[in-house]
């Protein structure tokens, strides 16, 4: 086990299920707790995605999220604000985009999903920022012709629901 470096633990409610372990090269491993020391060797892409998924459950959350992957661009009304991103997940009150650029918390910013012929267009609020990874939106003002767009949206997405 030299060269492993233990990097977090992934729980299920209270209880440890996963851990996740650093082996030293471009590969996490990603073990199921009670069977320590014979984990499967995954690439950094697929633990880090399936991590996000796992963390984006939270039973206290208003509404539940979606996977949904879709291009979005978020702009600033004076067009001084231009950001192109991909969205990982969606929920009545908000999207995760993906991006490597980032707005500070608290910003208000107009979303365009998809860029070209939005179906959905509101003003979005930064409520929460990763650096390096993306930006979690919460939607302020869906326009009148976007709400039932949205609302179809969130219906086809409802059979991957992460959280």
């Amino acid at each position: 086990m030299s060269g492993e470096k233990l990097i977090g633990t992934i729980r299920v409610g209270e209880e440890p299920f996963f851990e996740v372990v650093d082996k030293g090269d471009a590969h996490l491993e990603i073990r199921f707790v009670y069977e320590r020391g014979h984990g499967l060797r995954i690439p950094k892409k697929l633990v880090n995605s399936l991590t996000e998924i796992l963390k984006s459950y939270d039973g206290r959350r208003r509404h539940s999220r979606y996977v949904f992957s879709e291009d979005v661009l978020l702009e600033s009304g004076d067009d001084r604000i231009r950001i192109l991103g991909r969205t990982t997940n969606i929920s009545q009150s908000g999207v995760f985009v993906g991006s490597l650029a980032v707005l500070p918390r608290g910003t208000e910013i107009q979303l365009k999903l998809p860029p070209r012929k939005p179906q959905v267009h509101a003003s979005v609020l930064v409520r929460n920022v990763r650096e390096g990874v993306g930006m979690g939106l919460e939607f302020a003002t869906v326009r009148p012709k976007s709400r039932d767009k949205l609302a179809k949206l969130l219906e086809r997405c409802s059979e991957h629901v992460v959280g």
